[in-house]
C-alpha cells in the first residue's frame, strides 16, 4: 500500500536537542530538548498531522480509511 502525504502551504521548524553517543542512533535515542512545527492557514494531511503527534491509533485509522486533509486555523 503506497501512502501519499499532499500538504498545502508553508511548513516552518525549529529543533533544539542536546544528546551523547557515538552515532546519530545514540545521539537522538539519547536527546532532550524542544521540536516546533508551525504552518499557517492552510491545510494539512491527516495522516501526517497525526505522525507529528505520534498518535499510533490515529495513524492507524488513517491508514485503513484512507488520509484526508484537515484544515488548520
Amino acid at each position: 500500500m503506497a501512502v501519499v502525504i499532499k500538504t498545502d502551504g508553508k511548513i516552518s521548524g525549529q529543533v533544539a536537542l542536546k544528546g551523547h553517543g557515538n552515532s546519530v542512533a545514540q545521539m537522538l535515542g539519547s536527546a532532550s530538548g524542544e521540536v516546533a512545527v508551525l504552518m499557517g492557514k492552510d491545510e494539512i494531511s491527516n495522516i501526517l498531522l497525526e505522525f507529528l503527534g505520534l498518535d499510533g491509533g490515529e495513524i492507524i485509522k488513517c491508514l485503513v480509511r484512507g488520509d484526508r486533509h484537515v484544515p488548520l486555523r
